[in-house]
């Protein structure tokens, strides 16, 4: 019931009620609140997706990175790089041959509702606060020009079941290259 190695990322639902950790190839689902017959363990349930080869640190595809928990508490979105040789279509023009997993989870079942991939490396993820939206930020290569991007979803269309082919972003955001973002006072 323990993560084997470093933990890449911690957050607790907001009930308060369920701490969901990152670590290795997996994603944990933990009880906050002590259990009735006193033993240690609260380990839930693990959020495991595709796994491709072993699940501790060395992992090279399918490390369990990044996630965020809906507002309402409800799914867990996660982010697992791959290289494309593993999964994922060559010409598509990824970063330096990666490609991201997008898994929607079911937080209180652990049921992956859906997943589909992102050509290229997605870094990190958070909802709106009315959780109608996730936006997810990431590198974009085209030719030797890396560039970052935040892609913003319909929370919606995440939530179809299934897996799919990425979902085109309502909105996207590249800086150009040499361009720094503006500075608010």
């Amino acid at each position: 019931g323990i993560h084997g190695g470093f933990i890449a990322q911690l957050q607790v639902s907001p009930d308060g009620r369920t701490l969901v950790s990152a670590g290795e190839t997996t994603f944990r689902v933990w009880d906050v609140a002590p259990p009735a017959d006193g033993s240690d363990s609260r380990l839930k349930r693990l959020l495991l997706g595709r796994v491709n080869g072993p699940t501790d640190d060395g992992a090279i595809d399918g490390r369990a990175e990044r996630f965020a928990i809906s507002r309402d508490g409800r799914w867990v979105v996660a982010l697992k790089p791959w290289r494309h040789a593993c999964c994922g279509d060559p010409e598509v023009g990824h970063d330096a041959g990666r490609v991201t997993e997008v898994q929607v989870f079911e937080l209180a079942t652990g049921n992956l509702q859906s997943t589909f991939f992102w050509p290229g490396q997605l870094l990190d993820l958070d909802f709106s606060p009315d959780g109608r939206w996730l936006a997810a930020v990431g590198n974009v290569r085209q030719g030797r020009t890396r560039r970052a991007e935040v892609q913003l979803w319909a929370t919606r269309t995440l939530l179809r079941p299934g897996a799919r082919p990425a979902p085109d972003a309502e909105a996207r955001l590249q800086l150009p290259r040499g361009q720094r973002a503006s500075t608010v006072p």
